[in-house]
């Protein structure tokens, strides 16, 4: 027994140490999937050894999420592991600034936050992002960006499926940081084209999460999701939305515009969280849009796991939500989509990669017209346009594994 300690103690310090790096520690489903989705690619290389970070410890294990280890336990591993490489997990990270981040994983910290924000307005943000900066003990400008300078034990870091939408040029030191990386897979246009030729480590790809239904198939949800296999019997439309933008458009409204839907569809709606984090609260919304409901079809999803959202848009006629990974969800098994919210990042990735008959925000003024577009969409546009978005996202995954 001791001498296959010895041996296991020796081929751990063969393999190449992998830190995943991301917002993986709190319940917002499209920032879950990317550890679920770089695991399985990465896991059949057997020289690798996985370890995965967010800002705190966490474990959500119980909603199908990765455990992940804390900032502090990420900072501690790359000062002190030689030739080790960082993947920052993916999402809308590049000008996330800590103030924010953080408000999303500490109830006190988020109360003080807005506090500021309503309090200062304009000059609340560099106040919290010191705030949270000190709290942490965080070493660099921004979450999810890292100047390998920092840690010269590093081999590198690489990012998955980033993007960065803003008003704002990029700070020359986040500009800098990055143009220190191996790769960059971006994937939508406006961020790439904020940065490129600038950053020329930068390429765009589709996000990385439309490869789920590749990996993650039926008969796996099946097993993971046992709770929702009679919904595979409905004709059902699927609706999420957050809290600002509920807030937005109207608890009343949304409420009547689903129940005019149900009614003329002569389908159900499902009402499903996919963000359930601080600032995100999808949770609270939908249950004040189902009390306003008259339809006695509509079905209200609590706490649902990753696996219960992925089985529910999968088995869908439309999803309508606000949410960038629902949509990439839909794209991924070929399911009509429609975003609302008039989000930058989820407008930016569809007019980058959807298709052209469901391009746009979906408001109250052009609601009708484009769900029944979506519902009459042809099914084979959608797979092509899901095999292209997979053949591409999977040459993004083949070139951070030949870097690693």
């Amino acid at each position: 027994m001791k001498e296959k300690k010895g041996m296991n103690k020796e081929m751990d310090e063969k393999m190449r140490k992998i830190f995943i790096y991301g917002a993986i520690d709190r319940f917002n489903y499209g920032d879950l999937l990317f550890p679920l989705i770089l695991n399985e690619k990465l896991k059949r290389n057997g020289s690798l050894q996985l370890s995965y970070y967010g800002i705190i410890e966490s474990n959500l294990s119980g909603l199908g999420a990765l455990p992940s280890r804390s900032l502090k336990e990420f900072y501690r591993d790359c000062k002190q592991t030689e030739n080790a490489v960082v993947i920052i997990a993916g999402g809308e990270v590049l000008q996330a600034p800590w103030g924010p981040v953080y408000s999303y994983l500490n109830p006190r910290f988020y109360k003080i936050y807005h506090f500021f924000r309503r309090v200062l307005r304009r000059y609340s943000l560099g106040l919290n992002n010191l705030i949270a900066k000190k709290l942490l003990g965080a070493k660099t400008m921004r979450p999810f960006v890292i100047d390998p300078d920092i840690f010269p034990q590093l081999k590198g870091v690489i990012y998955n499926s980033t993007g960065g939408i803003s008003t704002k040029s990029y700070p020359q030191k986040i500009t800098k940081a990055l143009q220190k990386s191996l790769f960059i897979s971006c994937r939508d246009e406006k961020t790439f084209k904020s940065l490129h030729p600038e950053v020329p480590q930068l390429k765009l790809f589709p996000d990385s999460a439309i490869l789920m239904s590749t990996i993650f198939n039926e008969r796996f949800l099946e097993e993971k999701t046992s709770g929702f296999r009679d919904f595979r019997g409905y004709d059902y439309i699927f609706f999420q939305v957050n809290k600002r933008i509920a807030s937005g458009l109207g608890i009343k409204a949304i409420a009547g515009k689903l129940d005019e839907l149900a009614f003329t569809t002569g389908r159900k709606i499902v009402l499903c969280p996919i963000g359930t984090a601080l600032g995100h609260e999808d949770n609270m919304v939908l249950e004040q849009i189902y009390k306003e409901m008259q339809e006695c079809r509509t079905i209200l999803v609590t706490n649902p796991s990753i696996w219960d959202i992925m089985t529910l848009i999968s088995n869908a006629s439309l999803y309508i939500g606000s949410s960038l990974h629902g949509v990439i969800t839909s794209m991924s098994f070929a399911i009509p989509y429609l975003s609302i919210g008039n989000l930058n990042k989820v407008n930016s990735y569809v007019d980058t990669w959807g298709v052209d008959e469901l391009k746009g925000d979906t408001n109250f003024k052009n609601w009708d017209k484009k769900i029944i577009e979506a519902l009459s969409m042809d099914h084979s546009v959608l797979q092509k346009n899901r095999d292209l978005q997979i053949r591409l996202s999977e040459k993004s995954m083949e070139e951070i594994t030949r870097l690693l």
